[in-house]
Formats: C-alpha cells, sequence, structure tokens
C-alpha cells in the first residue's frame, strides 16, 4: 500500500498497524509519487543474557580482589600518586616535558 505524507499524517496509526500486520507500507511525496519512506516492523531484540563470556573459561576472580583493602604502598599511590603523576609535578618539570615534547614534535619524532 502507498500513502501520502499527508495522508500518512492524518492516518499514522493505522499505517503502523498495517505494517505490524506484515503489509508494506511505502509513504510517497509530490504530484509524482516519488516513494521517499517504507513503514516496516521493528525487529524484537532479543534479551542479552549475564555469562555469555563462560565459552572463554577465565579463572574466577576472588571476592577478594574487590573486598580485601589495598596493601598500604598501593593505597598510598592511589591517594598521594608518586614521582611520576603529573599531578605532583613540579611547574619546572612540567615546562621541562612539553619542551622535550616540543622538540621531538618539530624532529618528527
Amino acid at each position: 500500500m502507498t500513502a501520502t505524507i499527508f495522508e500518512a499524517k492524518t492516518n499514522l496509526s493505522e499505517l503502523i498497524k498495517k505494517a505490524n500486520a506484515g503489509e508494506e507500507v511505502i509513504i510517497t511525496s509530490g504530484r509524482e509519487k516519488k516513494h521517499v519512506a517504507r513503514l516496516t516492523p521493528v525487529e524484537e531484540i532479543p534479551n542479552r543474557r549475564i555469562g555469555f563470556l563462560k565459552h572463554l573459561n577465565l579463572p574466577p576472580i576472588p571476592d577478594s580482589a574487590f573486598f580485601d583493602p589495598l596493601p598500604e604502598e598501593e593505597l598510598r599511590l592511589w591517594e598521594d600518586g608518586g614521582p611520576d603523576d603529573p599531578l605532583n609535578w613540579s611547574r619546572e618539570r612540567i615546562e621541562k616535558v612539553n619542551a622535550e615534547a616540543n622538540k621531538n614534535a618539530a624532529q618528527g619524532k
């Protein structure tokens, strides 16, 4: 079945019912009735199941990986950063790293 854009605006819910019933609905435009759109039913998307990676046989992750406290040294690095953490760099170090990066970029490295 075909319908003009005006007819489609006026009878959209009826056209959707026909498309869902399996009928092909073409929307046309202009005097030459150029086909501009097609109404089709949306395919159902199946629900995804939890555990879709089970076929990989990954080792189980122990609860301790999530619930045990971090070792002191790792905790300190998360909280305070380390010497390579840019948040702890001095202005001079930042300027030095930027200058080195600009020099490398100019040399095409």
